[in-house]
């Protein structure tokens, strides 16, 4: 028996606040608004400092220098990405999501998405750290062609929402037989953003044997 529930919403986990101005979209966002102002931030993060998203990304997500690293550089480039004053809350997954999208995009991994994540003998293993990373990965490799159409819409659209629907399918397929899982459309679009990463960054010329991380 294997199931996954796909909430509609529920991304009250992601917020963001103002320090003293206080916006429509930094003061007590709408569920879409926050997810949007995420994105927004992530992408702004990786025009200004892609190479520290990538050296974040590399890091094993289970450790605390991880969290860390992703506070620093979120605190990093909140007077550059955020109205003057405004300081970014937001669950780590989303916005560690938003910054692997960002980079497949400014990389343009997007358009060849089935070539840059396809299995390859030939490279090291990837090493599933979580039964949602487990699930992700088999998602990209089984569908890439409806997970770049994912990312190629807005966050928290319509379109968004059809793309997701589009992949209902292989999501029941990826889980694991006795596994249950349920999780956001946010948080799906997030950790298919970094599968889709961590799946591209192995496949590339300069990898070589390592941990996993």
């Amino acid at each position: 028996m294997r199931s996954l529930a796909i909430l509609l919403w529920g991304a009250a986990s992601v917020t963001a606040d103002a320090a003293e101005h206080r916006s429509a979209v930094y003061g007590k966002p709408s569920e879409a608004l926050a997810v949007q102002a995420v994105h927004n931030f992530a992408k702004c993060i990786v025009d200004r400092t892609p190479q520290g998203a990538e050296k974040v990304l590399a890091m094993d997500f289970r450790t605390k220098e991880y969290s860390e690293a992703l506070r620093t550089l979120a605190r990093g480039h909140e007077d550059h990405c955020l109205n003057g004053g405004d300081r970014m809350r937001s669950n780590r997954v989303l916005l560690a999501g938003g910054l692997a999208e960002a980079l497949l995009n400014a990389k343009g991994v997007i358009a060849h998405l089935a070539r840059a994540t396809a299995y390859d003998p030939t490279k090291p293993p990837i090493e599933s750290r979580a039964l949602s990373e487990t699930i992700s990965i088999c998602i990209v490799r089984e569908e890439p062609g409806k997970v770049a159409n994912l990312f190629g819409t807005e966050p928290a659209s319509e379109a968004e929402n059809r793309a997701t629907q589009a992949l209902g399918g292989t999501l029941v397929k990826c889980v694991p037989s006795g596994k249950t899982m349920k999780m956001n459309r946010p948080a799906l679009r997030a950790l298919l953003a970094l599968a889709a990463y961590r799946a591209a960054q192995n496949n590339s010329p300069a990898t070589t044997p390592a941990s996993g991380s």
